[in-house]
């Protein structure tokens, strides 16, 4: 069980010792390298984490690498890409200004009346939508 870790170093690196009880030393270490990431040294091997992904190397030299699941792209990252496609290919796109317009009204318009409480006229607010 890790009971205490003690960190030195010097400039670009970072030693992190791990013990297992006070006082004695097991030699794992952790390793921050200064262009980021982190190497695990252990009695059985290392791993090395990156923005690559998690490299494992076992003390008879073999190595694997396991890479990091891809994030999804978010909705927004999604509407962002559709409208940048549209932009670029001069293609319209699904909604028109005229809709988007509208949209803004209504919005708008709940804000009002839910401050006021009382009921908004879309046409007498914000004219022919």
């Amino acid at each position: 069980m890790l009971r205490e870790v003690r960190c030195s170093g010097r400039g670009s690196t970072k030693q992190a010792h791990a013990t297992g009880r006070p006082g004695h030393r097991q030699g794992n270490h952790l390793q921050e390298r200064a262009l980021g990431g982190y190497t695990i040294f252990g009695d059985r091997g290392s791993l090395r984490a990156n923005s690559d992904g998690c490299h494992f190397i076992d003390d008879d030299g073999q190595q694997q690498l396991e890479t990091y699941p891809q994030p999804e792209r978010s909705e927004y990252a999604e509407e962002l890409l559709a409208f940048a496609t549209w932009v670029r290919s001069g293609e319209a796109g699904p909604t028109t200004g005229v809709s988007e317009r509208r949209s803004l009204a209504i919005v708008q318009a709940g804000y009002e009346s839910a401050a006021s409480g009382e009921p908004i006229d879309l046409e007498s607010r914000f004219g022919r939508l």
